[in-house]
């Protein structure tokens, strides 16, 4: 009994409550995992970094429990998309990530796209009868970085380049390089 208790209170530190995703605790904890398999035993991964765009203007236009539930939709159709051995966390407000194992950087990106496409493609039907239409921008990048903070910068950097060329696209990073040059937008 104590054994199922104690998984309980691990499956609730390191879960999301809002979204049910893994959290920025677990985020932390498998990502460092993945880096040091990568390091020890040149086990692939990808990490995939993904921020709703113009998310704040749905909270102001809707309100926070819109927001919340465009947020637990958009969480529902991540988890939907991914593999069982893939993992996926909201690591903070509207920002998502996904750790995907034994995958090559050119099959994080076609994963990327996909999250993109079963975003974009289908509205999020509210409960009030009204429909909004998010998009994600992503980032992606493999485990070149030598250390944790090397590599988040390194995904963010492409995240936000993915913004800044008008968002709702996928940027890949590729080792050493800045900026990063692989874009697409499903086209």
């Amino acid at each position: 009994m104590l054994e199922i208790e104690a998984a309980a209170l691990r499956n609730e530190v390191l879960t999301d409550p809002l979204t049910e995703l893994l959290n920025r605790r677990a985020f932390d904890q498998n990502l460092d995992h993945a880096l040091r398999q990568w390091e020890r035993h040149r086990r692939a991964f990808v990490l995939v970094l993904g921020d709703v765009d113009h998310f704040k203007l749905i909270n102001d236009r809707f309100g926070h429990p819109v927001g919340d539930e465009v947020l637990r939709q958009l969480a529902d159709r991540i988890r939907s998309a991914l593999r069982k051995s893939d993992l996926a966390f909201r690591i903070g407000g509207e920002e998502f990530a996904v750790l995907l194992t034994e995958t090559s950087l050119k099959g994080g990106a076609e994963v990327a796209n996909k999250l993109r496409r079963c975003i974009d493609e289908e509205p999020v039907s509210l409960s009030t009868g009204q429909t909004i239409f998010p998009t994600v921008s992503f980032g992606v990048c493999g485990p070149g970085a030598p250390t944790l903070a090397a590599l988040m910068a390194q995904v963010d950097r492409a995240l936000y380049q993915a913004k800044s060329l008008g968002r709702n696209r996928v940027v890949v990073a590729h080792e050493g390089e800045y900026p990063p040059h692989s874009v697409s937008n499903g086209s």
